[in-house]
C-alpha cells in the first residue's frame, strides 16, 4: 500500500485517536484518500445535492444554502451551492440531510464530520433492550415503568430518532439498576 492507507485503516486510526483523547480532525472520515487498483480515487461525496449547509460569512453572520455539487480538491471538499456561491468544506458548521423537500436529519460538522454521525445499528440497540428487560415478571413493581420506557423506545424507533432511543435505553438501565 505504500504511504496510502485504506479507508478502513484511516477510520480505525481516527477512532483510536479520539478514544485516546487526541484531537480529531473536523473533516469527514470520508475525506481520506483511498488506494485502489486504478490508483488514488477521490472519496465518495459526504454531502449530496439538495442538502443544506450552514456556515458563517466573512462578517460572522450565519448563512445557509442548498448544495448543488461537491468536488474533491486538494484534500478537501469544495461545495457549490444552488445560489452559485462556492464554499470550502472547512467553513461548514452544520449539514442537514433533505429528503422529499423535508429536513430528516441534521448534525454539527465539528463532532460528526461532513458525512454525519455513524449509521444507526437498530438491531444491536434492540438486543440491548431485550437483554435489559429479560426476566422482568408481571408482579415486578417496576413493570409499568419498564413498559412506559419500551413505549418511548418504540416511538423513537418509529421516528428514526436514534439518539432519543438511546436516552430512553439509559433511563431503562437506571430504572433496572434500582433495587426492587
Amino acid at each position: 500500500m505504500g504511504k496510502w492507507m485504506t479507508r478502513a485503516q484511516a477510520v480505525l486510526r481516527q477512532e483510536d485517536s479520539v478514544r485516546n483523547g487526541m484531537k480529531s480532525s473536523p473533516s469527514s472520515r470520508a475525506d481520506i484518500p483511498v488506494q485502489s487498483e486504478r490508483g488514488i480515487q477521490p472519496p465518495e461525496p459526504p454531502i449530496q445535492k439538495g442538502w443544506q449547509v450552514v456556515w458563517r460569512n466573512s462578517e460572522g453572520k450565519l448563512c445557509d444554502g442548498l448544495v448543488h455539487s461537491t468536488k474533491w480538491e486538494f484534500s478537501r471538499w469544495v461545495i457549490t451551492l444552488e445560489s452559485g456561491e462556492i464554499l470550502s468544506s472547512h467553513k461548514a458548521l452544520s449539514v442537514g440531510r433533505i429528503e422529499k423537500g423535508k429536513k430528516v436529519e441534521g448534525w454539527l460538522v465539528k463532532p460528526h464530520g461532513l458525512s454525519g454521525p455513524p449509521s444507526c445499528d437498530w438491531q444491536s440497540a434492540w438486543r440491548k433492550v431485550a437483554a435489559l428487560t429479560d426476566g422482568i415478571q408481571d408482579d415486578d413493581p417496576r413493570v409499568t415503568s419498564v413498559l412506559e420506557g419500551l413505549k418511548h423506545c418504540d416511538e423513537a424507533y418509529n421516528r428514526g430518532d436514534y439518539l432519543t432511543f438511546h436516552e430512553h435505553v439509559r433511563g431503562l438501565e437506571a430504572l433496572l439498576k434500582e433495587p426492587q
